[in-house]
């Protein structure tokens, strides 16, 4: 199976989201 970009993309927009929620809970 040859890796793509797509494989990369999905774990940094997880970081993301995270990064967002933890924030938006910080106030």
């Amino acid at each position: 199976m040859v890796p793509h970009p797509a494989a990369l993309d999905l774990p940094h927009a997880l970081v993301e989201w995270v990064t967002m929620l933890i924030v938006t809970r910080e106030g």
